[in-house]
């Protein structure tokens, strides 16, 4: 069911009878035919391979009564050589090399739901058991904004790095009227002009044609949209530059998704966050390591945070880690 890189490697090494996709009016995919769910026999066995709503895509299949296997456990148990979830290439090795770091962070996180977010990341991203993911729900509109923090401190001056189509920067001003001004590192020409409309009507909005790195230098780029990222191969150029160079006034919030180059960032903002000591919310999905590294690099920084840990997808995308440092905290 459904129809991606996971389907078509099943596809490759398997018989399939065809592919199940309700939202679609092609007749056919990797020359098989595309049904709806409505239309498959009462004896189907269904392969889910959805990557973003596992658990939806289970429940809607268990509920019609129709036999079903995920892509996930094929994977484990199948003995098909199938490729591995996206961002979660080599994890149990590096897992199984970096207990003591993980072990670290747990002790770490400032709260019992911080923990059991790792708990269950670690399980799935180990095991692929689908059950480890239960509970989790798509939410991507409260990412970013948790009720543990405060925006309003002193003036708010919102650093948004891998600003997309200025969504989240849209939101800060939304939740934070009384902002100073707003900093948006993007380096997609497409995507600054859809920030440039979105946010037209705000004052103080610096929009800024640019990658974040640890040092000025230019880069390969790939252009996906919200996916875009840096590759060798990429069919863009870019320029990046150190956010310490660029932003001039004290950050009080700094959001990252720049999809696996958070680290290199947030290098270039050290300057920045050992200064002023700005909350921060850190995408930390992109690389299997990104979970351990990232803290790692920020409190090497400054110790002076609380570490919470929250996830937005039924999947193992969009878990964001945040650094709390004392005169955000709320309550």
């Amino acid at each position: 069911m459904g129809r991606n890189v996971y389907a078509a490697a099943v596809a490759a090494k398997l018989d399939v009878a065809g592919f199940v996709d309700d939202f679609t009016s092609d007749q056919d995919y990797e020359g098989r035919p595309v049904v709806r769910t409505d239309d498959l026999p009462a004896d189907a066995m269904v392969l889910a391979v959805s990557g973003g709503r596992p658990l939806t895509v289970r429940k809607l299949l268990d509920e019609r009564g129709i036999r079903n296997i995920d892509y996930f456990a094929l994977h484990r148990w199948g003995g098909l050589d199938l490729p591995e979830a996206v961002f979660n290439e080599g994890f149990q090795q590096e897992f199984d090399e970096n207990r003591d770091r993980i072990d670290w962070l747990f002790d770490r996180l400032a709260d019992e739901e911080s923990r059991e977010i790792l708990r269950k990341l670690m399980g799935f991203r180990y095991s692929y058991d689908l059950h480890c993911l239960d509970g989790f729900a798509e939410r991507q509109t409260e990412q970013y904004f948790e009720p543990f923090f405060k925006l309003s401190v002193g003036k708010p001056v919102f650093v948004d790095v891998g600003g997309f189509d200025g969504y989240t920067s849209e939101e800060f001003i939304r939740l934070a009227p009384d902002y100073h001004a707003v900093y948006i590192f993007e380096p997609e020409a497409s995507n600054r002009e859809r920030c440039k409309e979105r946010l037209s009507r705000f004052s103080n909005i610096h929009l800024l044609p640019y990658g974040a790195g640890n040092e000025e230098t230019t880069l390969r780029f790939s252009s996906d949209g919200s996916a875009s990222s840096i590759r060798d191969d990429g069919e863009i150029e870019i320029q990046i530059r150190r956010i310490d160079d660029l932003v001039k006034e004290a950050p009080t919030f700094i959001k990252m998704d720049i999809e696996g180059a958070e680290l290199m960032a947030l290098e270039g903002a050290r300057g920045l966050i050992a200064e002023h000591r700005p909350a921060l919310a850190i995408a930390v999905y992109h690389r299997p390591s990104d979970i351990w590294t990232i803290p790692a690099k920020v409190l090497e920084i400054n110790e002076d945070y609380e570490i919470f840990l929250r996830h937005y997808t039924e999947s193992i995308y969009e878990t964001v880690m945040y650094f709390v440092p004392p005169a955000y905290k709320a309550g």
